[in-house]
Formats: structure tokens, sequence, C-alpha cells
């Protein structure tokens, strides 16, 4: 009989996160091990199991270092510099970060263009270790803003049977069937999960556990120096573009460099390549209100925010790694779930 890893306070720890979050509305990015593709979803329905890792750093958000958790959020930059990198946020490890400071710097300005001010505005994403059910038990990466799978999960297990919060146990846990909508945003087209189920499945065995991709050490993380070069480079190209377009040149800018490689725990199969895209919600904010609790004072489960410790303000120029730690959180928590080992 397989030793059992998780009990039943994933499930309590994942409905429960569900109901802290109710009320809350190639790339440069991740780094990925040898032999594991980014799933890339498909207009229609698919079904995956999601697979638990096993949290390496003490900054993670909602686990202790050594617990299992099925899931890592971070924050991103979009279109950052002549390349238009996609870049990871350093406040996702609570370091600081030269385009958020920006950010907080216009967003109180009120000659500001809206459309900058948005465009600077950390994005939040969520990694997925899955493996599809109709494929080869090869683990695949699932990156995605939190507004088109995330949120939708945590409203599946709120609104449904409550064993439901135990689907990312390796013992009695449950497939993920979704059925993949494509929408549109401007002139953007992308997918989301229109609809979510939960299927009764096998038992995985341990051993997948050695298989999975550390979520916390794939993320490719910039210093501050790195990602202000980056992003000033960005500016002085705007500037040169202007002039360029005035004499009738073009501006190119590279793609950012895929990477696909294969990794196999054990049941499925199908496979498929690429990483996925989407097309994030932005929201825009005025006033010097903390980013994290948007004022509140609050994090998402009641408590002071860490952020500004309960003032609800920003405090933009103590840059000390210990005042950024605190400046980090509710920008960054949108979909966070536990997996405690037993």
């Amino acid at each position: 009989m397989m030793k059992k890893l998780m009990g039943d306070s994933m499930r309590d720890r994942v409905r429960h996160r569900a109901e802290t979050h109710r009320y809350t509305g190639g790339l440069d990015t991740l780094a990925l091990p040898e032999g594991v593709d980014f799933y890339k979803p498909e207009k229609g329905t698919e079904e995956f199991d999601i697979i638990p890792y096993r949290v390496s750093a003490d900054n993670h958000p909602e686990v202790k270092i050594g617990e299992l958790w099925y899931e890592r959020t971070y924050l991103s930059h979009r279109n950052v510099g002549p390349e238009d990198k996609f870049l990871v946020c350093p406040r996702t490890i609570n370091k600081r970060c030269p385009i958020c400071e920006e950010y907080q710097k216009l967003k109180r300005d009120p000659d500001a263009d809206e459309d900058v001010v948005a465009g600077l505005k950390p994005k939040e994403r969520e990694l997925f270790n899955i493996v599809l059910k109709e494929g080869k038990g090869e683990i695949k990466i699932l990156d995605i803003s939190v507004h088109l799978f995330g949120r939708k999960l945590e409203a599946e297990i709120l609104e449904g049977d409550e064993s439901n919060s135990s689907f990312a146990e390796l013992e009695g846990g449950k497939t993920i069937k979704v059925r993949w909508e494509q929408k549109t945003m401007g002139t953007n087209k992308f997918l989301e999960a229109g609809r979510i189920d939960f299927e009764d499945r096998d038992d995985i065995d341990e051993e997948a556990l050695e298989a999975v991709v550390d979520l916390d050490k794939a993320m490719k993380i910039m210093s501050y120096e790195e990602i202000e070069k980056i992003f000033q480079e960005g500016s002085d190209e705007g500037n040169e573009t202007k002039d360029k377009d005035n004499n009738g040149t073009d501006n190119k800018r590279d793609e950012p460099e895929k990477k696909s490689t294969r990794r196999v725990i054990g049941r499925g199969k199908s496979d498929k390549k690429e990483e996925t895209t989407s097309t994030d919600k932005d929201e825009n904010k005025d006033d010097n209100v903390c980013m994290a609790c948007e004022g509140s004072g609050e994090n998402t489960k009641g408590k002071t925010c860490k952020v500004c410790g309960g003032s609800g303000k920003d405090h933009e120029d103590e840059n000390d790694d210990g005042n950024d730690k605190d400046k980090e959180e509710k920008e960054t928590k949108s979909i966070r779930r536990a997996i405690r080992r037993r």
C-alpha cells in the first residue's frame, strides 16, 4: 500500500485558501530542466493531473520550506526593453524591482499616461506541474495568468463537492477536466478555462515527486541592476524609435527565446510543446496606497498586511531588503494553496 504523503489537512487548507480569496476579485522567466516541456492549452476539453512539488525556498508566500504545494505564484513584467522581454519581478521573492518603483512613482503622478502606468504594473501568474491524462506520463509545466485558470479552479472548489479540494493529493486526488475557451481582448486572442470539473483518478506513486520540477528554482529572477539596465534601454529605445519613425525607419524587436524539453513520471499518453501564453487583466489604482493590500491594511487572510504594517500606505522610499519584504503581497497573492506532508 502506498505511503500516504498528504492528509486531510491539504483538502482543508485548499478550501480555506479558496474561502479567503472568495471576494478577491523559451522564456526569460523560466529555466526548465532537461526532459520538460511547456503545456500549451488548446481550444476544447483536456484532462490532466496536477502534481505537487516540495517547496525549496524559505520565502514561499504560503508554506514552509519542505512542505508539498501544487503551484507557484509569481509576478511578471511584460514587454520590457527593446526586445520586449518577459521578466520575473523580483518582488516575487521580496526583493526590490526598478519597474515596480517606477510604477509606484507614476501612479501618483496626475499627469502620467494611464496606459503607461498600467503597463508597468506587475502581472500575477502561476506555475503548475501537470501530467496529461491522454499523454505519455510526461511532466509538463502550465504557466498561466491567475485570471485564466487559477481563480476559476478556486471558484469550482468553493461551489462543488468538498472532496474536490484534495485534487492535488497523490492518494485520493482528482483529475482536472478543463474546457478551454477562446476569448478576445482588443486585438489579442487567448484561451481561458470556461468550465472545470473534477474526476476520480488512480493514486499516483510517491516516486512522482522525484520527477516534478522544483517551481521555486525554475524561476529566473534577475538582479535589480540587470532589470534596470534592460528597462532603461527600453526607455532610450523608445526615444530613438520616435526619431526613427519620423525618418521612416522600422524598429524590430526579437521574441523571447522558447525552451522545450521532456521528463516522465508514470501515467498518461500525449505530449505538447511550447510555453503557454495569456492576456492578463490590468487594473490601475490611484493615490499612495499599499499595492499589496490595496489600502485595506489586511492581507487576504484578514491579518495585518506585512507590506505596509497595517497602515494601508505604500513606503516606496524604504529600500532595504526588510522593508521590501514587507511591500510584497496581495498584488502577488491571488491563488495559493497548501499541501502539507505528514
